[in-house]
């Protein structure tokens, strides 16, 4: 079963031979898309090599992006991969119910899976652009995982998941990410001239709505209603 509407998208890796093993984990599940956010040495013959024939194909359609924000401006839902947990990064999706998350997902929803790199995983700016964070449990003997590892643990729970029936196959698609962001700067402009977001704490306050409002998903219906709550309240702002 294909999955064309999810994408895995890597984050400036750098070890000759990964790039192909996830390609070839993708192609054991039915996953085609892959998106590489700098690193334009790889792929290269290592990759090549252990991708084999099927995983080959996706490394041949590969795509890349300067950085992550632009790799998931066309995406409607933002996964990131991470061990980490803390402030703004505090996992809401294991393996075990990410299958129940992707059901709540309007069929075609475009989904992007974003792995950090290989050193020091995802950076704190770049889990703040994802809408969920997942985290695979490991033992504490043994906590990290490599990046093909946990990318070919992912796509085997997407497609395991797939073989379920959607329960809202008629709902109303998510917005993408570049109405999203839009949103969010017209927000943020409006609760600053309001004097909500004040002080040392400002930017901390407006990355725990960007977060809460990412994980809700909302529709682009739900977006415009937003801005058009955004602009009532710098309205307001300036009367006062």
């Amino acid at each position: 079963m294909n999955h064309p509407a999810i994408a895995f998208v890597l984050v400036e890796p750098k070890e000759s031979g990964n790039l192909g093993m996830v390609a070839r984990g993708m192609a054991n599940f039915g996953l085609s898309e892959l998106i590489v956010v700098g690193s334009p040495a790889l792929p290269d013959g290592g990759d090549d090599t252990i991708a084999r024939p099927e995983g080959r194909e996706i490394l041949e359609r590969l795509h890349r992006a300067p950085d992550l924000a632009s790799a998931l401006a066309r995406f409607q839902a933002t996964i990131g991969v991470s061990r980490r947990s803390g402030k703004h990064r505090t996992p809401s999706l294991v393996p075990e119910n990410l299958g129940a998350f992707l059901d709540t997902l309007p069929p075609g929803t475009r989904t992007a899976f974003v792995f950090g790199r290989e050193s020091d995983g995802l950076r704190a700016g770049e889990a703040a652009l994802c809408g969920h964070i997942l985290s695979i449990p490991t033992a504490a003997e043994a906590p990290s995982l490599n990046l093909a590892q946990a990318a070919t643990i992912v796509a085997f729970t997407i497609h395991a998941a797939a073989r379920t029936p959607p329960s809202n196959p008629d709902a109303e698609p998510p917005a993408d990410s570049v109405e999203m962001s839009e949103m969010l700067e017209a927000l943020e402009a409006s609760l600053g001239k309001v004097g909500f977001l004040q002080g040392d704490r400002a930017a901390d306050t407006m990355t725990s709505l960007r977060k809460l409002l990412l994980r809700a998903t909302p529709t682009s219906r739900e977006v415009r209603l937003l801005r058009s709550l955004a602009r009532k309240v710098s309205r307001g702002g300036e009367l006062l």
